[in-house]
């Protein structure tokens, strides 16, 4: 399925987001409603749990009009805290000039 800025041409800003901790009932479902809610396109998402611990990484498309990186990160980390886990948003760029040579 192609995604809404691959079809108006545009360039898509990326973030990665990444969750850890204890595994519970409702990560996914918490992390994935505050990216619904600034309006993040989830591009890709994968997750595991290893000896109950929980660890996810979820890329998400923040180019449309409505979608706010600081709203998405201060939401984020609100709901780590109510879950207990760790959650981290960065920009795909910032990543990428961190493993560059």
């Amino acid at each position: 399925m192609e995604a809404a800025h691959e079809r108006a041409g545009e360039v898509p800003e990326r973030v990665v987001v990444t969750a850890a901790g204890a595994n519970r009932s409702g990560i996914v479902a918490r992390v994935t409603a505050v990216i619904s809610e600034v309006d993040g396109d989830i591009l890709d998402i994968s997750q595991t749990v290893v000896a109950g611990y929980f660890t996810m990484i979820i890329v998400v498309d923040i180019s449309s009009e409505g979608a706010s990186f600081s709203l998405l990160r201060e939401r984020l980390r609100e709901v780590g805290i109510e879950l207990g886990i760790h959650v981290v948003a960065l920009h795909e760029d910032i990543l990428s000039s961190m493993h560059t040579v």
